[in-house]
């Protein structure tokens, strides 16, 4: 059976992640100035950005943090950083993650949800600043991967709600940075590339055309791709409702089509 990666493949090496502060602040700037007025955040992978999280949220070991069952190692690892992660009962736990999957918005029960942590949109490309699009559930945080949604090697975002959330973030990301010289080689073995990432919340991907050009461009490739598929799959009848709001950056077929 053929495999398919489901989103862009950039490799993460030396040649693709360098030091950067002005690429940080280009993309940290362009997506501030998308979803204004909420600030944004930048960090070197969306799972650095959840431990982040965690972090200036004061978690803890003995409080349960509720996440998709079947979740990923890596949104795992990053919860249990803190505190603890359950796949059960989100009305048991103190604090919820709720994945918008490929791009669709989930709205969860305020009544078994009661203090959702984050709207982990990452593989979501929203194009609104729009509450009911960035925080459809009043989390305090959007975490985006931006791998996930560009062709490039690193990075995610964090769109804060409050402006106390966001200084607080920006403080925690200078406390977890770790002083590991300045050469990138040992990002080239994959043993120590989160190692790396973790280290230097502050990496960036290197890019050759602006954030915005990326952004903009992956925007028309979903919606050229979604004419095409109509065409071509006529009887599926794909209907993907407020494409001015966000994008889907897959779309679920039945084996049998």
């Amino acid at each position: 059976m053929k495999k398919t990666w489901m989103w862009p493949q950039t490799s993460i090496n030396s040649t693709t992640v360098k030091h950067d502060i002005e690429v940080l602040t280009e993309i940290e700037k362009y997506f501030c100035n998308l979803y204004a007025p909420y600030k944004v955040v930048y960090f070197s992978r969306a799972r650095v950005a959840l431990m982040a999280i965690s972090k200036v949220r004061n978690l803890s070991r003995e409080q349960l943090t509720f996440v998709q069952p079947f979740s990923s190692h890596c949104v795992l690892s990053s919860i249990s950083y803190q505190s603890t992660p359950t796949t059960t009962q989100p009305q048991a736990s103190d604090q919820q993650i709720v994945y918008h999957q490929w791009g669709q918005k989930t709205e969860v029960n305020q009544n078994n949800y009661k203090n959702v942590l984050v709207e982990d949109a990452v593989d979501s490309i929203i194009l609104t600043n729009e509450k009911s699009e960035l925080f459809p559930n009043n989390a305090p945080f959007c975490v985006i991967s931006l791998p996930k949604i560009l062709p490039i090697s690193v990075g995610s975002i964090v769109i804060c709600q409050q402006n106390d959330d966001y200084q607080k973030l920006i403080a925690q990301r200078l406390a977890m940075e770790i002083d590991i010289g300045s050469s990138l080689e040992n990002i080239n073995f994959l043993s120590f590339q989160e190692a790396t990432l973790q280290a230097k919340p502050c990496l960036v991907p290197i890019i050759k055309e602006s954030i915005q050009t990326l952004f903009e461009s992956s925007v028309s490739k979903i919606q050229l791709n979604l004419v095409y598929m109509r065409r071509v799959f006529s009887e599926l009848a794909l209907t993907c409702e407020n494409l001015n709001k966000r994008c889907p950056s897959n779309i679920v077929i039945q084996t049998s089509k």
